[in-house]
């Protein structure tokens, strides 16, 4: 089980699960709040996802999806409660930083393709380009 005790709502954070059984990981998710069984089944069908995916869970998971709590996050433009004994450690919060690259060798048009494949690969939308000083 993750240990999410430093997670505050609001933040940008990215996971992995326990389970390959449903979504392979969480990238760049708003963290909305850590909620108990009764809010979290307002979301998502959490009885079913946890009785499908349990057996692929750590040992001394509980048994019952009414035993632990969960995050809410928005995903994918929704809003998702995802169980905690469900994620993997570690739990990285990304951080509003502002990087500036400066890439060389690549032409216009393949550089800015593989640079935005490569960053919304990783869940990753919010970004400009920029070319010589122009945004393109």
């Amino acid at each position: 089980m993750a240990n999410i005790s430093a997670l505050s709502p609001g933040q940008i954070i990215s996971f992995d699960l326990n389970t390959t059984l449903i979504s392979g990981g969480y990238r760049a998710v708003k963290l909305l709040a850590n909620v108990e069984y009764s809010l979290a089944v307002q979301y998502t069908d959490v009885d079913s996802k946890h009785a499908n995916i349990y057996d692929t869970l750590p040992d001394g998971t509980p048994r019952a999806a009414k035993d632990f709590n969960y995050l809410l996050v928005e995903h994918n433009g929704k809003i998702e409660a995802v169980g905690i004994p469900w994620i993997k450690d570690p739990v990285t919060v990304i951080d509003n930083s502002v990087f500036d690259v400066q890439v060389t060798g690549l032409n216009l048009n393949d550089g800015a393709r593989l640079i935005t494949e490569a960053l919304q690969s990783r869940g990753i939308s919010d970004f400009t380009i920029s070319v010589n000083g122009s945004k393109i």
